[in-house]
């Protein structure tokens, strides 16, 4: 505790006197990590945004939290009053084509739910048409697709459907069903591939590969879940969790984010070369205080800890700084986003300004950026930031170690 007194006392007098040039040396240092920090924050923000959004769909719309292959009754009862679980139900999916009369075939991922799970899903939520006027059974399909195949309510849809039988084998044969509406799940391989077909509970039931689908109030609970499944139960059970579904895409995901880190973070490396240089001119225009500190008893190694405190406490202020900034702007880049636009469109001519904006609906699926702050990548910017002045600091201080006052003060 004394030393760092000692230390920070230095700094101060270091610091604090008009005609020193130790200030202004490091300024830019600062800004850049401020300007560094700020980048990071706001694209792992946004990235983690666009990451999230596309993983809630997948979770939600296709893989769900938990799969069960198969109707097993006895399971289904015994989960059904599980308060961990948000949403149980049966379901029988297929990948099989829309069939188009003047255009060819377009490949989508089928489902077989009852009314209620469609519910559940929140398959209903942009439906403005009663769904009660409707015979069972109909379909609800992505918005994308629904635009692909230029298709509305109260139309019709043909898609093929693969019967399997012991005695026939696989056979295809076409059907057609009313269309209520379309759904958004906000990703777009979902939104144009994606198929419900609204059938009573005994049509799902006779269907061949029937699955049951979990959905958790918290995906990570998915270990609870399985343990609370008896053993003679379970172990015929055939059962995947999300995590294992989804594996090569999360993965995909988990090092995207990683590179964009590591990519981001060379703006660190280069403000790490001024701190060390910035600091290497301290240290040639303090070699007076300097060896005065030595000749009054401070080692090598103090009076180079005052140096490595310098970076330190640039790490430190200027992650601050660039996180505060940054938070503030990714909960409000979609503002800054249509202030943009709006002066892009008072500045340009109408037919330029829509090829140059942001998010533009002509060019873009998406019409709002999504963003998410995390605190465990917050952590990893002030862990980078601090890392990198701290060992440039360090790494300048190594000359002082060398330092010999009688040389200095003789002006040797």
């Amino acid at each position: 505790m004394k030393k760092l007194f000692v230390n920070s006392f230095i700094l101060l007098h270091w610091f604090s006197r008009k005609k020193s040039y130790s200030g202004k040396t490091l300024k830019s240092a600062l800004l850049g990590i401020i300007i560094g920090t700020l980048a990071l924050t706001v694209i792992l923000s946004v990235m983690n945004g666009f990451q999230l959004t596309f993983i809630n769909a997948i979770l939600h719309y296709d893989s769900y939290h938990i799969r069960i292959k198969g109707n097993n009754s006895e399971v289904y009862k015994l989960l059904q009053s599980n308060d961990l679980i948000q949403n149980i139900f049966l379901f029988s999916e297929q990948t099989t084509l829309i069939m188009l009369k003047k255009s060819p075939p377009i490949p989508i991922k089928l489902k077989y739910i009852t009314e209620k799970t469609a519910h559940d899903l929140g398959l209903f939520k942009t439906i403005t048409k009663d769904q009660s006027v409707l015979a069972i059974p109909y379909a609800i399909i992505g918005s994308e697709l629904a635009r692909k195949i230029n298709r509305s309510s109260s139309q019709t849809i043909q898609f093929l459907e693969f019967a399997v039988s012991e005695e026939d084998g696989i056979q295809p044969e076409i059907k057609e069903v009313e269309l209520l509406g379309s759904f958004n799940s906000g990703y777009l391989d979902i939104d144009e591939s994606f198929v419900f077909i609204i059938v009573p509970e005994q049509t799902l039931l006779s269907q061949k590969n029937i699955q049951t689908g979990i959905i958790l109030k918290n995906k990570y609970d998915y270990n609870e879940i399985i343990q609370a499944i008896p053993q003679n139960l379970s172990k015929s059970l055939d059962l995947s969790i999300w995590k294992d579904y989804n594996r090569s895409f999360f993965n995909a995901l988990q090092l995207e984010k990683n590179m964009m880190i590591l990519l981001v973070s060379i703006i660190y490396l280069v403000v790490a070369i001024n701190i060390y240089y910035g600091l290497r001119r301290i240290i040639v225009e303090k070699y007076n205080d300097i060896a005065l500190l030595k000749a009054i008893g401070l080692t090598g190694h103090d009076v180079q800890s005052i140096v490595v405190l310098i970076g330190i406490f640039l790490g430190i202020s200027g992650t601050l700084i660039g996180i505060f900034i940054g938070v503030i702007t990714s909960n409000n880049i979609n503002c800054i986003i249509r202030i943009i636009n709006w002066l892009i469109d008072v500045l340009a001519p109408k037919t330029a300004s829509e090829s140059v904006k942001i998010l533009s609906q002509n060019s873009f699926y998406l019409v709002s950026i999504p963003h998410n702050v995390l605190i465990s990548d917050l952590v990893i910017i002030m862990v980078l930031a601090t890392f990198f002045s701290t060992i440039s600091a360090w790494y300048a201080s190594f000359r002082i170690a060398y330092l010999r006052p009688s040389e200095v003060l003789r002006y040797e």
